[in-house]
């Protein structure tokens, strides 16, 4: 894990180990997540109305990703989910991201794989479908066909922030399945860069941010991750 060009990406942690998991294809839509709404009575967490894309009623953004959502309810939906699952793990997440090859972006690691034109980002807002070709470089964004990973909105992830050189965490040690549970801010990481952010460095497969677990932002949805049973 880390990259040193990347936002919050050092220094370089040089011994993680992922066990085999699960990761959803797609961010949560919210037609995906209408169904959990419906099935708990859910009414709160997450807010409508503007550039979120929830509505009451079914509409025109049911394929867009579920925005505007807060930490507590993106965890508690992955938990419903029939992945039977949580949120991802920062470790997890960047896996997925970078793969075995490290890749500085999903899609690649070449310097014509830069994210010029390959996110869902700048005047498309956070209304792009989740299945929309037209992004991350073809019909799919990552060579183990998981999308937007980098663009469209943040995912929150199920770890505490801290950086990288905080021993409680991170710190260089050799970890496996890490999962960040101590940070003096109390905020939760949020991985993938949006439509709001297109600094370079902000858009890379090992940039980190964090979020306070109560917002409820645009430009932040989540994807679900689960265990091989």
């Amino acid at each position: 894990m880390g990259d040193d060009v990347a936002t919050s990406g050092s220094p370089v942690q040089s011994s993680i180990t992922v066990s085999t998991f699960m990761l959803d294809r797609y961010e949560v839509t919210v037609a995906r997540f209408r169904r959990y709404v419906a099935s708990s009575g859910s009414s709160t967490g997450f807010m409508a109305g503007g550039s979120c894309n929830w509505s009451a009623e079914p509409g025109a953004r049911e394929g867009h990703p579920m925005n505007c959502v807060d930490w507590q309810t993106a965890m508690n939906f992955c938990r419903w989910d029939s992945l039977g699952g949580t949120l991802p793990s920062e470790s997890q997440w960047e896996y997925a991201a970078r793969g075995p090859l490290n890749r500085p972006w999903p899609w690649g690691g070449m310097a014509s794989d830069r994210p010029d034109g390959r996110i869902c980002g700048g005047p498309r807002s956070s209304i792009c479908l989740e299945e929309d070709p037209s992004f991350a470089g073809g019909a799919t964004p990552s060579p183990e066909s998981v999308w937007h990973l980098v663009g469209n909105v943040w995912e929150w992830t199920v770890d505490y922030f801290a950086g990288y050189s905080d021993m409680r965490c991170w710190g260089g040690a050799a970890r496996t399945d890490p999962v960040c549970m101590n940070s003096a801010s109390g905020d939760r990481s949020i991985r993938g860069g949006s439509w709001s952010y297109l600094v370079p460095s902000d858009l890379r497969s090992g940039a980190r941010n964090s979020l306070e677990p109560a917002r409820r932002n645009d430009d932040v949805g989540f994807r679900c991750a689960g265990t091989l049973r």
